[in-house]
Order: C-alpha cells, then sequence, then structure tokens
C-alpha cells in the first residue's frame, strides 16, 4: 500500500513538475518556495529550508533564481548582518495565485479518476495517518 501511495505521490509530482515548467517556467521547488514565502511573509532563507527539508544552499539557487525573476526580493536583516530577509513582490504574489490555480487543477484531474466514494475515503484515510 505505501509504495502504491509513493508511486502515485511521483506521478502526480512529475505531472506537476512538466506543467509548471512549461507553461510557467519554474521547478516545483521554485513553487514550494513562493508558496512557502506566501504563507510566511518577509523572512530569513532558515524557516524555508527547514519547511522544505534542502540544503540551505539549495534554497538559496531557488531564492538567487526567483529574485532574477522579480518574484521575490532579498534584503540584508537589519538586525543581523550575516543574514538575508526575503519577501515576495507584487508579481510573485500574482504568480502564487495563478500557480496555485494551476497545481489544484492538476490534482483535481488526478481526483476526478476515483469516485465520490473513493475521494471520500482517501481524504479520510490521509486525516487519519497525518492528524
Amino acid at each position: 500500500l505505501l509504495g502504491q501511495v509513493g508511486r502515485l505521490a511521483s506521478q502526480v509530482e512529475r505531472q506537476l513538475e512538466t506543467a509548471l515548467k512549461d507553461r510557467f517556467n519554474l521547478s516545483f521547488s521554485q513553487f514550494r518556495v513562493l508558496t512557502i514565502l506566501a504563507g510566511l511573509g518577509e523572512t530569513s532563507q532558515r524557516p524555508i529550508v527547514d519547511e522544505l527539508g534542502l540544503s540551505a544552499a539549495l534554497v538559496t539557487r531557488q531564492l538567487d533564481t526567483l529574485v532574477a525573476r522579480g518574484l521575490a526580493m532579498q534584503k540584508q536583516n537589519p538586525t543581523s548582518r550575516r543574514e538575508n530577509m526575503v519577501k515576495l513582490t507584487a508579481k510573485g504574489e500574482r504568480a502564487v495565485v495563478e500557480l496555485t490555480a494551476a497545481v489544484q487543477e492538476i490534482q483535481a484531474d488526478v481526483i476526478d479518476q476515483l469516485g465520490l466514494a473513493e475521494e471520500t475515503e482517501l481524504t479520510r484515510l490521509i486525516a487519519k495517518i497525518y492528524c
């Protein structure tokens, strides 16, 4: 069962990766960074690293790309010169809305393969495992 869940998650992630790359020229990791920033507001990089479970170097590369594309901005933390603060730009906030809608559409395509009873049961089981 866990193997099947893992394969399904990998399939959905591949579909998301392809759609995000084709439609927005973003990776799934970059999308995740954007959504974390949307939830946190201005923050240091540490909470993003912790949330994603990725290396600080990888998160820095993702942020550098997002900054270069005008989706995020960085500035030095006024209380700690060794730390940068990062937040979404207005363009980044608009992108999160578009990206989230696209991701929800892809997820809906996967869920639409289930009947209502199956979808309800899947939701119940996920909630039971993760809550």
